[in-house]
């Protein structure tokens, strides 16, 4: 139906399993990537919850013409070239992979920011009662009436979402020139971290809960690392985030400055809706000092090294 705009092909089901080089045949230059070997087959990767060990997927050669781009993203682009031959020699020659390139950087420098919630419960609900006579959204499908209504700057897609009041915060132990903390808020839930849909059996937040969701920016610690565990590409590599190996004394501190001063927030919120009883970290009610700190500090700091979680992994390609 028509020409196609790009000469792209995209090759579905499919898991790249290594770049292919061609090493000049000993004449001094460096070895040059020319393609990849993929493995044609549905979900053939262990991480994907719908693999069937049975299938194995067929084995194929794609060759480029230019160049090779490795994008497989934080977790599988250190994987991919580490299964190629590029990465720190100790662990390819672990797994008997011929060394391409001695990249130590190759699966070391992950980062991510570190979120927590800090919730409480308000003086009333946040609750709201179906309008029956709403249009029924269909998520932009064809005749979606909210669409429509979005258009004029009306209806349920006009409306601002948890992000739109998101702001950032500057804390004492913020490095210097940075607003440290960002910060948005939501009503009847809390964003606690990310399970496997199989363990979502837990207890309801009630319709009073008030929650500031905060993100870490720019953290200090550099320490984690993604490597392979196998030759075998369809295992998942080992992700250590080493969560505040390097770097605690300014993100956790700066974490424990917000805690406080949503504790203080809290404390302040008007009627009818404050005073907001702080909740999680959950420091004793009589524990919590004007200053919105805990008074045994140390509740707060194991806590939220206990239940700190991230989402915006990066870095792990340094070569």
């Amino acid at each position: 139906n028509g020409t196609l705009k790009y000469p792209l092909h995209l090759q579905l089901e499919s898991l790249t399993t290594k770049v292919l080089f061609d090493d000049c045949s000993g004449n001094g230059t460096k070895p040059r990537a020319v393609g990849v070997e993929y493995l044609q087959g549905k979900s053939v990767y262990k991480a994907d919850p719908r693999r069937n060990a049975s299938t194995t997927g067929t084995l194929h050669q794609a060759f480029a013409r230019k160049e090779v781009i490795v994008a497989g993203g934080t977790f599988n682009s250190p994987q991919i070239l580490q299964l190629s031959g590029i990465g720190p020699k100790a662990l390819l020659e672990k797994y008997n992979i011929p060394v391409i390139s001695d990249l130590p950087g190759v699966g070391r420098n992950l980062q991510d920011n570190y979120e927590i919630p800090i919730y409480g419960n308000a003086q009333e609900s946040f609750a709201t009662t179906p309008d029956p006579n709403a249009p029924q959204c269909t998520n932009g499908a064809p005749g979606d009436p909210c669409l429509d209504l979005w258009y004029k700057g009306e209806g349920p897609y006009s409306r601002g979402g948890s992000n739109s009041n998101a702001f950032l915060i500057k804390t004492p132990h913020a490095v210097e020139g940075e607003r440290d903390m960002l910060m948005f808020a939501s009503t009847g839930g809390v964003l606690a971290g990310f399970i496997p849909t199989e363990f979502l059996n837990r207890t309801a937040y009630p319709p009073s809960t008030f929650s500031w969701s905060t993100v870490k920016i720019h953290p200090q610690n550099t320490a984690g690392y993604i490597q392979i565990q196998s030759a075998d590409p369809v295992d998942t590599p080992e992700v250590n985030l080493n969560y505040f190996a390097e770097g605690a004394e300014t993100d956790l501190n700066a974490m424990l400055d917000t805690v406080a001063f949503v504790r203080r927030a809290f404390a302040s919120t008007e009627a009818p809706v404050g005073p907001v009883t702080s909740v999680s970290p959950p420091c004793p009610p009589g524990d919590i000092l004007e200053t919105g700190y805990c008074r045994d500090v140390q509740v707060d700091k194991e806590w939220i090294q206990d239940q700190v979680f991230g989402h915006h992994p990066t870095s792990t390609n340094k070569v």
